[in-house]
């Protein structure tokens, strides 16, 4: 099963994409050293029991080296913006804009009668579920169009098991996401405790300890210095239509409608837009026609909409690994599509053979 979108055939540009999911961007473990560009966050503590619900507690603590486990912060040709609906804004003048989380091993090696990092066998974190255990601590990067509906592109755990963090970035912006400004939340969940009673017994193993949770949550957003702040006032465009394509021999194969039984039927897994055009048209075809005036730059991009393990809010409903699939509509090769490909069509200069690129998980 697929979702297809797709674009009527024109004489200007075909542009046709299939997709299984857009999954996650980044799978990178990542961590740095001291950079200047440091973000606020906010720090909230929870009883053992808890689940790092911080969307849930109103009142927090202002993030700083003494209350943290590590130090968050950016990269890149930085500047700093007004708020944006009250979350920190930055510009960035020419490539990309990396993410880092440093931190030293005070909390990891604290003797136990102090406060020290333990392992949390538990796999949520607010309202994120995680496929493996938190350990000894989580890092999530989250992306959203809006700063209200987030989508999770980076989930790592027991990130502090090793020591100390290497020099290298936990996430690296893509220029589609700067082109149309993008928000971004990272999310640092552990666990610590401390023992408070020791038998005084040597071969009595009788200890009791107290229990804490830790949610950092770093929030800010981002644009290309060239675009402006304001991205939801450059012209954009909603592209493709839904259609089900039936799996044979591990091909996807046909385009059908999606009907009342299906269980895809009344929701999308996303949305493709285009973005940066001065003024759309149609051809005689009636397929549209982006006009665009020099130093403009017209971007194609797609907005994930599902949590890709809770599919239209059900726990049962997510989407699976293809390890051999391929699309007959494109001629692709099997291949691992791994848990979604993007196929994008587009038509050469000098009337020459489409050309297609495949991009996988």
């Amino acid at each position: 099963m697929i979702d297809r979108f797709s674009l009527k055939k024109n004489t200007w540009m075909l542009l046709i994409v299939t997709i299984c999911c857009l999954a996650r961007l980044f799978s990178h473990v990542s961590y740095a050293g001291d950079y200047s560009s440091s973000i606020a966050g906010k720090v909230y503590e929870f009883g053992e029991k808890d689940h790092y619900n911080f969307t849930a507690v109103e009142e927090s603590n202002s993030a700083n080296e003494s209350n943290t486990f590590g130090h968050f912060a950016l990269d890149g040709n930085i500047t700093v913006d007004e708020a944006k609906n009250d979350i920190p804004s930055f510009s960035v003048g020419s490539g990309s804009a990396s993410m880092f989380y440093s931190y030293t091993d005070a909390l990891r090696d604290a003797p136990e009668e102090e406060w020290h990092l333990c392992d949390d066998a538990s796999k949520t974190v607010a309202d994120v579920k995680l496929k493996s255990k938190i350990q000894k601590g989580a890092i999530i990067v989250q992306t959203s169009k809006d700063g209200q509906t987030w989508i999770n592109d980076v989930i790592l755990t027991d990130v502090f098991a090793q020591t100390q963090g290497a020099v290298e970035p936990l996430y690296t912006t893509k220029s589609v996401q700067l082109v149309n400004g993008c928000f971004y939340r990272v999310i640092v969940a552990y666990e610590t405790r401390i023992k408070t009673r020791q038998s005084k017994l040597p071969f009595l193993q009788d200890r009791q300890y107290d229990y804490k949770k830790h949610a950092e949550v770093y929030e800010f957003y981002l644009h290309d210095a060239d675009q402006g702040c304001q991205p939801e006032k450059t012209e954009t465009k909603a592209l493709g239509e839904l259609v089900r394509a039936e799996k044979e021999n591990s091909g996807y194969v046909g385009n059908k409608t999606i009907g009342i039984n299906d269980p895809h039927y009344g929701w999308t897994i996303g949305q493709f837009f285009a973005s940066g055009y001065t003024r759309a048209t149609k051809d005689d075809y009636g397929t549209p026609v982006f006009l665009k005036t020099v130093g403009d730059q017209i971007t194609l991009w797609f907005q994930l909409q599902q949590d890709i393990d809770k599919l239209n809010q059900k726990d049962t409903l997510s989407i699976a690994d293809d390890n051999k699939g391929y699309d007959q509509y494109f001629q692709t090769e099997k291949t691992d599509m791994g848990r979604g490909t993007l196929i994008l069509n587009y038509s050469q200069p000098l009337n020459r053979a489409p050309k297609s690129e495949v991009t996988v998980d």
